[in-house]
């Protein structure tokens, strides 16, 4: 008895799952490519990469029945998917991508190879005949088998694919277990410098609209102007206030805005559409009151995570500004500058939706509640946000703060409390004379907390009239 001749040799089928495979892979890279936080060169690479995986899956389709120019068309798609991953690597800094090339290259092999050829030769009359023997002896297997044939390997890792998928986007967006109101507040809160009800001097646009509040502080002959913004789920009410104050006697014009998503600001709480929409709100910030002040130095910074938004915003600022102050700074989850011990456990973190949100440049997880804070209900209802989204605890991580600050060509203050709960004084110090060199002055305030250390701002004050008077 004669061995039937295969409809689709073996080699065929591989090339379609590697094919399949590195399709999808194309697809999927290139829409999170297109991500609302990825950078704007990322972002012109997704479309290419999507461009070059579908026609990837269209082969896939094709290799189904014999076409004379199946090699040909294997050879320019295989080459397209090289080029577009040869470019993502390159964008993202990241050769090591440049593995995947492996899959185009041996599924065009596979093609090109000479039983390949000969099977896209076929003529069509042969293959029709073909076809009817296959669907004649399929007509006489059981239901199963008929089904098992009708799947095939390549749709049984279609399935797959989709499953995988389908299970990622489940977990990314499923809602975290984060724990209720705190009974206590993580932090010592008790200077009573908060002013929930103050009014805000007025808002302004974002680049979306989305009006940000801000409180200002204005001598009559200012000498300085300094744009400052406050730690997480905090606002400029929530004893941000006296630094205003404090600075204004000073003769500097201090502009405390709300960060969107908090306070007097508008947008979801606790939200933010992504990282670089955050960054442009710094640059807004900053370019406005740079016109209301104009002809005099402009000086920016933030306390806690308020410092990170200024770090991340560094390279869209129009304009060097004049200097950086920095209280009690987060300087991000990898500086190593937090307490191994954290007494306050101020805050609470999923991890689920921050990697997802990560790993897809802000397409799935990033408004899924990913961290809270130790703030209790009184603290909740004057003002305080309890809870972020992947996207805002994002957005305010210095993505890497140790390039950040070396690359900082102006003066750089930092100040942090000796009995800070959440950061090693010591830790926050070193790490910013490492980084920043020379232009860094750093000083442990004794007895100062992560909050008590807004009390008295007077230092700040004095060394921004420092550089400016030099």
């Amino acid at each position: 008895m004669t061995r039937r001749e295969p409809l689709r040799p073996r080699h065929i089928t591989t090339a379609r799952i590697l094919y399949l495979l590195g399709g999808t892979i194309n697809v999927v890279g290139g829409v999170i490519e297109l991500g609302p936080d990825a950078r704007p060169a990322v972002q012109a690479i997704g479309s290419p990469l999507i461009v070059a995986g579908l026609a990837t899956l269209v082969l896939v389709v094709a290799l189904r029945a014999p076409r004379r120019r199946l090699p040909v068309a294997a050879a320019v798609v295989s080459a397209l998917m090289i080029a577009s991953l040869v470019v993502q690597a390159t964008v993202l800094g990241a050769p090591a991508m440049m593995a995947f090339c492996v899959l185009p290259l041996l599924a065009a092999w596979a093609v090109l190879r000479r039983e390949g050829r000969a099977w896209a030769g076929t003529p069509a009359a042969r293959w029709r005949a073909r076809v009817s023997e296959y669907r004649a002896a399929r007509r006489r297997r059981t239901p199963l088998n008929r089904m098992g044939g009708a799947i095939g390997a390549v749709g049984l890792v279609a399935g797959l694919l989709v499953a995988v998928g389908a299970s990622g986007v489940v977990a990314a967006v499923l809602p975290c277990s984060l724990p209720a109101p705190a009974m206590t507040s993580g932090l010592i809160t008790s200077d009573g410098t908060a002013a929930a009800s103050a009014t805000p001097t007025g808002t302004i646009p974002a680049t979306d609209g989305t009006p940000l509040a801000y409180y200002a502080f204005v001598p009559p002959h200012p000498v300085a102007s300094l744009v400052f913004f406050h730690g997480s789920g905090a606002n400029s009410t929530a004893g941000y206030l006296p630094i205003g104050t404090t600075l204004q006697a000073q003769g500097i014009a201090v502009y405390l805005f709300d960060i969107r998503g908090h306070g007097a600001s508008g947008g979801p709480r606790g939200d933010t559409p992504g990282t670089i929409q955050l960054e442009r709100d710094a640059q807004t910030a900053f370019t406005f009151v740079g016109r209301q002040q104009p002809g005099i130095p402009e000086f920016i910074g933030g306390h806690s995570a308020g410092a990170g938004v200024v770090l991340n915003s560094a390279q869209l600022l129009a304009g060097a500004p004049a200097g950086y102050v920095f209280l009690a700074p987060d300087f991000g989850l990898h500086s190593g500058t937090e307490r191994e011990n954290d007494a306050s456990n101020f805050a609470t973190i999923c991890q689920r939706p921050l990697v997802a949100a990560t790993i897809t440049n802000g397409l799935l997880g990033a408004h899924t509640d990913a961290v809270v804070f130790a703030y209790t209900v009184g603290q909740i209802e004057e003002g305080l946000i309890p809870r972020y989204t992947a996207a805002m605890a994002i957005a305010q991580n210095p993505e890497n703060s140790a390039d950040v600050l070396a690359g900082l060509h102006a003066p750089i203050g930092v100040w942090v409390g000796a009995d800070d709960e959440v950061f090693s004084p010591s830790a926050v110090v070193d790490y910013a004379q490492a980084h920043g060199g020379a232009q860094v002055t750093a000083a442990i305030e004794p007895g100062a907390t992560h909050l008590s250390i807004l009390d008295d701002s007077a230092p700040m004050g004095e060394w921004i009239r420092a550089r400016v008077d030099r």
